[in-house]
């Protein structure tokens, strides 16, 4: 996914509406100018009963933003990485009703 450009709400907001003086009237000291990220996600699910289903799931994210700060120096910021996701997806015994216990 790339994503371009600044918005509040369905407006586009230009970089000098978001920079504190002297580059501009905003509050923020940098600016997102670019954004780039991508997402893998891999997951397993595996029911030991009909009324237990446990998952656990695997993202691996990468993610570089370009940025503009308040003195017009450019810089960027990179990330990548992954965190697991575990869960129980089981029916509790009263009127059949489901829930998804974290297991974190």
């Amino acid at each position: 996914m790339i994503i371009d450009g600044n918005r509040d709400g369905t407006d586009d907001v230009g970089v000098g509406e978001i920079l504190k003086p002297p580059a501009g009237t905003g509050a923020y000291a940098a600016s997102p100018t670019n954004i780039e990220m991508q997402m893998h996600m891999f997951g397993v699910m595996y029911a030991p009963t009909a009324w237990v289903t446990l998952t656990a799931f695997i993202p691996f994210v990468e993610l570089e933003m370009d940025h503009i700060n308040a003195m017009g120096a450019d810089f960027r910021m990179c990330s990548d990485g992954n965190s697991s996701q575990h869960a129980r997806i089981s029916r509790s015994t009263d009127r059949g009703r489901e829930s998804i216990r974290g297991l974190r």
